[in-house]
């Protein structure tokens, strides 16, 4: 039985996967770059501390270490590293997934895959080494939630899904239940590039039909936003209500955010057509794409607030809901975002992302 040396190697991983039943030590790409390989194919010396640590970081993800699934010699796919910092281990990870994807296509039907990848927190089940010291990859995630004493009465929500299940949900409800789906999609992906793109679609999937070219992306949006361009600030300085509201609460940054959703929507471009990626991309820098995240996030939470009380306030159609609906909303007393001072999103439109990550909320 072939032992895989390991000693050259000051820094490496080794994640848990499932998908195929056994396999010898399997080199994948030139060096190799990385290793298929079960827990047999360490030296005896290893495999105690191996074992221990692989069973703690199964246990800190809150799964109980089945002997059939996992710990009767469990299958691995080892990465080599420059060091194990979590900004290292989390690339590695998005790394080692597709290098399972190129797996599964030389030796279909294999469909290998991580046992549990908190996608993320950037960690996966699995152990980490340092010159020889293995140690458990922990969750990282310590999730929390409300304490939820008393059920909320009948509201908006026990109508929505009621009505979706049902087929009966109005243009603009389809249209909120299409945005909703794609957001989750944002959430649950640990790629940058693809949680920007899903958010960016839950974007599109709210506009009037034919309306997703940039020029009116960048209009609807600019308006949510409270930077409004063109026939939309004729018409709020055109009504001295609205008038009046928007001298109130004027956006210093209207220029910025105009800017910056011209440059969403170019991006999102790059990634339809080209496949561009933070991976790939020559055009953008990572930290822009995180920004880039953050500020269509905003804006699809805005958007499915208003959808909501547009619904409440029964508007059905996606034409009435953006024609008028919203303009009239945001440029009244009824803008709740204008009067808690959130309105504008001053702090994200003007963070610094070339020198941090804008923070998250998970």
């Amino acid at each position: 039985m072939e032992v895989l040396d390991l000693s050259k190697y000051d820094h490496w991983m080794a994640i848990a996967i499932t998908g195929l039943i056994s396999a010898p030590v399997i080199p994948l790409g030139a060096g190799p770059d990385m290793y298929i390989l079960s827990e047999r194919h360490f030296k005896n010396a290893k495999r105690d501390d191996f074992s221990l640590a692989l069973k703690e970081s199964f246990e800190d993800f809150g799964l109980e270490a089945s002997e059939k699934l996992t710990l009767n010699d469990p299958k691995l796919i080892l990465v080599p590293l420059t060091d194990i910092s979590d900004e290292i281990v989390g690339d590695a990870l998005k790394v080692a997934d597709m290098a399972l994807a190129c797996f599964n296509q030389m030796y279909f039907p294999s469909r290998a895959r991580f046992i549990k990848w908190e996608r993320r927190s950037g960690k996966a089940i699995g152990v980490t080494c340092v010159k020889g010291k293995i140690s458990p990859i922990i969750s990282g995630f310590n999730l929390t939630g409300p304490a939820i004493v008393k059920h909320i009465e009948y509201n908006f929500w026990d109508w929505f899904l009621a009505s979706s299940l049902r087929g009966q949900l109005p243009e603009l409800g389809k249209a909120l239940y299409k945005c909703m789906e794609w957001e989750r999609e944002s959430q649950n992906s640990s790629h940058i590039t693809h949680r920007f793109a899903f958010n960016w679609v839950s974007l599109e999937s709210m506009m009037p039909k034919g309306e997703c070219q940039e020029d009116a992306m960048v209009r609807r949006y600019s308006l949510v936003i409270g930077a409004p361009r063109g026939a939309d600030s004729k018409s709020i300085l055109a009504d001295p209500e609205k008038k009046k509201f928007f001298d109130k609460y004027k956006n210093s940054h209207s220029k910025r955010w105009v800017r910056a959703i011209e440059g969403m929507y170019r991006y999102r471009c790059a990634i339809f057509h080209d496949g561009s990626s933070d991976l790939n991309s020559e055009d953008i820098d990572p930290k822009k794409i995180d920004w880039y995240y953050h500020l269509s996030q905003t804006l699809s939470t805005r958007i499915n607030r208003l959808a909501v009380n547009a619904l409440i306030d029964k508007v059905v159609t996606i034409e009435d809901f953006w024609n008028s609906y919203v303009m009239d909303y945001l440029y009244s007393e009824r803008n709740h975002w204008a009067t808690n001072g959130t309105f504008m999103q001053d702090q994200l439109i003007n963070f610094d992302w070339e020198n941090g990550k804008y923070p998250e909320v998970i």
